[in-house]
């Protein structure tokens, strides 16, 4: 994966935060919804400005969905309603 393209918070629990993170690779746009828990936030933020710590996002949380292109909406709302 190359650039980070689009990273945002998503939702978040008590315990965890969802993040959507976009990437532009060779095959075009990724994105992964990414859900990291609470001790983990603060550096998973700071590792989003630097992508060499990024090289696994399993190593930072669970990976929920991911797909090419844009995230449908339908898809958003499901999330959103289940980690929010």
């Amino acid at each position: 994966m190359n650039n980070i393209v689009k990273r945002e918070s998503f939702a978040q629990t008590a315990g965890s935060r969802l993040f959507e993170v976009h990437f532009d690779g060779k095959q075009g746009c990724v994105y992964f919804f990414v859900l990291i828990a609470r001790p983990k936030i603060n550096a998973f933020i700071n590792a989003l400005n630097d992508t060499t710590k990024l090289r696994n996002l399993r190593d930072w949380g669970d990976i929920i969905k991911s797909g090419y292109g844009e995230p449908p909406e339908e898809l958003k709302r499901e999330l959103n309603q289940k980690y929010s």
